[in-house]
């Protein structure tokens, strides 16, 4: 990666070398030739208009040499001439007259016509007034030389730039690659099990988003590893009860202690049921998970089917001395639902609020809808939740144990299945503290039909 990212660099660097090397020969030459054109066409001198008059009333440089060798021709231009050697040149680069009669019938390079004068008629280019003396003075090859000299410093100039840049590609690459190989550094080891492993935070903003999203990672994996090592531990301790209690009574029977009868039975039978319970709940959790599971959906009427849901619970609410006030029951709300997985969240949301409302007081129920929603809500009169624990509840393996009953037997994983036996039929559910007291658990199912909408107000209270 390292020397991907150097070559990377060197790459548009040398383009964009190559590009302003380019590019500054050309504007160099367009710019030189323009400028010194405008030199010669704003020269002042006198004759160049004569000349130019002379074209234009012979049609052209026929007997040019009359203009020369006249006796008008002011003496100090005629100086001038014979001292610089002018010499008269076509457009295309032939002589057709010079003070030094060797010059006649030359031709003269495109390079040095750009230091002569111009001579124009009606803007059209009609010829130059070029001093011989400057053109013989000058190596034959000085213009090959001039160029070959710009080169020359151009490409030293480039190599130079080039170097300069290649060095700065590396820095800049090995200081953009140290925090690229610590983070791999550090997945690395996140990877091998090492999930206290952090990257210490970057200037850069991309980098450091990257940083944080490791660290992130990194957080959530160790927080999930203590989970699974507590849920290991947890399950090995709800596991080893029931399992010592079926072992012990069966010992018992088996060396006469205890005869084998209805109450040894029925103890087998509680924690039998209590360790098909508990395998059922991971084994459906674990579905959830990988969305492999599939409710089994028929319609039904959700205040009716609460109602009977929670009618079972009488027996126990007497024994608990708690009552069940209906706040709103709006009947005629069908959902279509996996009735089982729909009896088990309202059973285990009845459950916590039942453990969590003093004694005396009541556990507040209401079923209405709201636009295409169905809404079950079930309200304890509690301590209610710590707000930073709304969310935190929902998690597999969380309890959030009650002073009354701090080891309440369960394994934190009930409100995790409830969660998401409500998303898996197009619904939520979530918490909130009311206002006036205690927790709320709001239920929310997709709302199917509305028949006969009627609202009954209901308090209903068990002895």
């Amino acid at each position: 990666m390292r020397n991907r990212l150097i070559l990377t660099y060197a790459f548009v660097m040398l383009l964009t070398i190559i590009i302003a090397f380019v590019s500054a020969i050309f504007f160099l030459s367009n710019s030189s030739v323009d400028y010194l054109s405008q030199i010669q066409d704003d020269s002042p001198q006198p004759y160049l208009q004569d000349l130019a008059d002379y074209y234009s009333d012979a049609g052209g440089w026929n007997s040019v040499e009359n203009y020369f060798k006249s006796p008008d021709l002011p003496e100090s231009d005629l100086k001038l001439f014979r001292r610089q050697r002018i010499a008269l040149v076509s457009p295309n680069g032939d002589v057709l007259y010079a003070m030094d009669q060797s010059m006649t019938g030359t031709k003269i390079e495109p390079f040095y016509l750009i230091f002569a004068s111009r001579i124009q008629v009606k803007g059209e280019l009609v010829g130059f007034i070029i001093s011989g003396h400057f053109v013989n003075s000058m190596p034959q090859d000085f213009s090959d030389t001039l160029i070959n000299l710009l080169w020359e410093s151009l490409i030293q100039a480039t190599l130079v730039t080039l170097l300069i840049g290649l060095v700065l590609a590396i820095l800049m690459a090995s200081r953009l690659l140290k925090p690229i190989q610590a983070t791999i550094k550090a997945t690395r080891k996140i990877s091998e099990g090492d999930f206290k492993e952090r990257l210490p935070m970057q200037t850069y903003k991309d980098l450091a988003e990257l940083t944080t999203s490791v660290n992130d990672m990194a957080v959530n994996l160790e927080k999930n590893d203590l989970k699974r090592s507590s849920l290991f531990a947890e399950l090995a301790h709800d596991l080893r009860t029931p399992l010592a209690v079926q072992q012990a009574s069966l010992e018992a029977v088996e060396d006469g202690i205890y005869p084998f009868n209805q109450e040894i039975l029925t103890t087998l039978k509680q924690q039998n049921t209590h360790l098909v319970r508990l395998v059922e709940d991971l084994s459906l959790l674990a579905m959830l998970d990988e969305g492999m599971f599939t409710p089994r959906k028929t319609q039904r009427d959700l205040a009716e089917f609460t109602k009977a849901v929670i009618s079972r619970f009488e027996s126990m609410l007497t024994k608990k001395q708690r009552r069940v006030r209906v706040t709103a029951l709006q009947r005629g709300m069908i959902v279509d639902i996996d009735c089982d997985r729909i009896e088990q969240i309202i059973e285990n949301l009845f459950q916590n609020a039942l453990r969590y409302t003093p004694e005396g007081s009541t556990i507040d129920i209401a079923v209405y809808a709201k636009e295409d929603l169905a809404i079950l809500t079930v309200r304890d009169h509690g301590p209610g939740i710590p707000p930073d624990k709304l969310e935190t509840i929902f998690d597999r393996y969380y309890q959030l144990n009650c002073k009354d009953e701090p080891d309440n037997g369960g394994q934190g994983i009930g409100l995790a299945i409830a969660r998401r036996l409500a998303r898996v039929h197009g619904g939520n559910l979530f918490v909130r503290n009311h206002q006036r007291r205690g927790a709320e658990f709001v239920l929310e199912l997709p709302l199917v039909r509305l028949e006969k909408p009627t609202r009954s107000n209901k308090n209903i209270q068990n002895a």
